[in-house]
């Protein structure tokens, strides 16, 4: 097998701006899933206040969150890209802000 560095230099640009695209959707996904992160883990040990609103409040939080999660962890990463690729977001043509929607 013989390599061919001339073609490599040829498309090095689409190269650099392939990398430079990964590493700005893995920072962007990784801050981004960083912040609903902490913000799933706050609802998931809020304790209730002494008001019955507040206690009902927390309830919610709890079920909403837990339900997030569940489904999120249950499912296979390529199923829920597909989903929001071809089912949430069928007519945006930026697959990058789809990328960084379902990955984050």
């Amino acid at each position: 097998m013989v390599l061919h560095f001339e073609k490599m230099l040829q498309y090095a640009p689409y190269f650099q701006r392939g990398m430079l695209y990964t590493i700005l959707l893995s920072a962007c996904t990784v801050a981004l899933g960083f912040i609903l992160a902490l913000g799933l883990a706050l609802m998931r040990i809020a304790k209730p206040g002494r008001s019955t609103s507040s206690k009902v409040l927390v309830k919610i939080l709890h079920f909403v969150s837990g339900f997030y999660i569940e489904v999120i962890r249950g499912t296979p990463m390529l199923v829920q890209l597909f989903i929001w690729t071809f089912v949430i977001l069928p007519a945006e043509r930026n697959k990058v802000l789809v990328g960084f929607i379902g990955l984050g």
